[in-house]
């Protein structure tokens, strides 16, 4: 038989229309030869009290602590102790431990520019 694509896995359609404030797609391989579109959706607010809080939905979160920390010391983009930090990847998964940590690396762009854009309010160009 011939492979013919699917109408409703059309990537053109799939994807969001309007560019989103702390949104950030990027594509993950998972196996040998499987590649999936992945979106990090962030969020940083200000804590109303004092140390804010970091919650993390898809990626570890020392991860997080570790990708705030090359933010602040090497691209100057401080989010500092007093906001709120919220993570979520949606979509992409992976079975064993050596594939989560490739899959969280191959994440770590799309979650630093996230951050980053919902910090200075700056959509991204999906």
């Amino acid at each position: 038989g011939q492979l013919r694509p699917s109408p409703e896995l059309d990537m053109a359609t799939a994807l969001p229309q309007e560019d989103l404030e702390g949104c950030a797609m990027s594509i993950m391989v998972e196996g040998l030869q499987r590649a999936m579109t992945v979106e990090v959706q962030a969020l940083v607010a200000m804590n109303q009290g004092g140390f804010g809080k970091k919650t993390v939905d898809g990626i570890a979160f020392q991860r997080l602590s570790l990708l705030l920390g090359v933010l602040q010391k090497h691209c100057g983009v401080y989010i500092g102790k007093s906001r709120d930090v919220y993570v979520q990847v949606v979509g992409g998964s992976s079975s064993s431990r050596s594939g989560k940590q490739q899959a969280a690396a191959a994440l770590d762009l799309a979650v630093a520019v996230a951050l980053t854009s919902s910090l200075v309010s700056i959509p991204v160009r999906g």
